[in-house]
């Protein structure tokens, strides 16, 4: 020991070496999901999903921009080799339209495409373990943060990633789409390290939280995010996705407290941000509601809601293969209602809105009274 203490260049060596092994394993690589997660695809609609995964290229608001952000970081961290993997159980087939989306979001500088090459004998969640699987046992410098959606496995399977390769991974962030898992399904994952997003604004908040993504990025995520004219573009339309959101929203300012290295004028700018996303969103509930007030084209008459057995009157209309398509599409409606309505009353929100919540579902009972 004290013939090491004595020799410098013994020291100097030493002292190299860790310098090395900290930089070296400093590069953040993102592996994510495409349709879903970064392109707006709505998988759960088949015609939908074949037409835009086949012809359309949106991407989300701000997630574009999140990417090039994180990607920018790796190069500046001296990474050369891939900083994002894309990962999506799509036929190779059909690799030019992954391409073609890559290329006019712009993010294709170090960029790789994992694609199914047999489709028709391995199952979506078994190629994308093996997937993940290869690229982190590939690459056992880098730190890794793995995004998708609750569409396609990408949950179970990036959890799964969290114990097989221990301390490799620095976040697992999931998109909520359609509200396909349950609420206790949530709260597990949840427990397991997985955080649900909505938006890109949302899923930058969070990175930068956890030091993943420098607060420098947060107001050009967060600008991105929220200019787009199109709601479908800032977030994935599901029953109550709005009102999911509003509440997001509303928690941006704590997320922000929580965020190191953001100078008191970049806050007061996120704030105004946060603050510019949760009226856009109420503005959206407000016209949602003045569109169901409209609603007067659907001749059957439902059982006011007061009935102890409502819901399951409601749920046996939608699940019925003998009602007509607008029955159907009127008592999804009217859950939807409901489901904001008791949101609200839990949340305890502001009264004039619970009343207009409340107005708006007596009105669109009138027409069945």
């Amino acid at each position: 020991m004290k013939t090491f203490l004595r020799n410098p260049a013994t020291i100097f060596l030493a002292f190299v070496s860790c310098l090395v092994s900290s930089t070296a394993f400093s590069a953040t690589r993102v592996i994510s999901d495409l349709d879903d997660t970064i392109k707006v695809t709505y998988s759960n609609h088949e015609q939908q999903h074949v037409i835009r995964a086949l012809f359309r290229r949106e991407a989300f608001s701000g997630m574009a921009e999140l990417y090039r952000a994180l990607q920018a970081n790796a190069r500046a961290d001296g990474w050369t080799g891939t900083s994002l993997s894309i990962l999506t159980a799509s036929p190779i087939e059909i690799a030019f339209a992954a391409k073609d989306f890559t290329r006019l979001h712009s993010i294709t500088e170090n960029t790789e495409l994992l694609m199914r090459e047999d489709a028709l004998n391995e199952e979506t969640e078994a190629f994308k373990k093996r997937k993940v699987s290869e690229v982190l046992t590939a690459d056992v410098e880098s730190r890794f943060v793995l995004i998708g959606d609750d569409t396609q496995f990408d949950a179970i399977v990036y959890t799964w990633a969290l114990e097989q390769f221990p301390g490799r991974i620095d976040g697992v962030f999931i998109r909520r789409v359609n509200q396909g898992l349950s609420e206790e399904a949530v709260r597990a994952l949840e427990a397991k390290g997985a955080f649900f997003f909505q938006t890109a604004f949302e899923l930058a908040l969070e990175m930068a939280r956890r030091g993943i993504l420098p607060a420098r990025d947060l107001e050009a995520v967060a600008h991105a995010t929220i200019k787009t004219d199109s709601l479908n573009l800032l977030f994935p339309y599901y029953m109550g996705s709005s009102v999911d959101l509003l509440q997001s929203a509303n928690g941006c300012n704590s997320r922000l407290s929580g965020i190191p290295g953001v100078s008191t004028p970049q806050r007061l700018r996120l704030q105004a941000l946060c603050e510019g996303l949760r009226l856009r969103l109420t503005a959206e509930l407000a016209a949602n509601a003045a569109f169901l007030l409209t609603w007067k084209d659907t001749p059957i008459q439902l059982v006011s809601m007061m009935n102890p057995d409502g819901e399951k009157i409601l749920t046996e209309v939608i699940t019925s293969e003998k009602e007509p398509i607008k029955i159907k599409a009127a008592a999804w409606i009217l859950r939807s209602m409901l489901n904001k309505f008791n949101w609200l009353r839990e949340k305890n929100a502001p009264e004039p809105l619970q009343e207009a919540a409340a107005k708006a579902i007596l009105k669109f009972l009138e027409q069945f009274s």
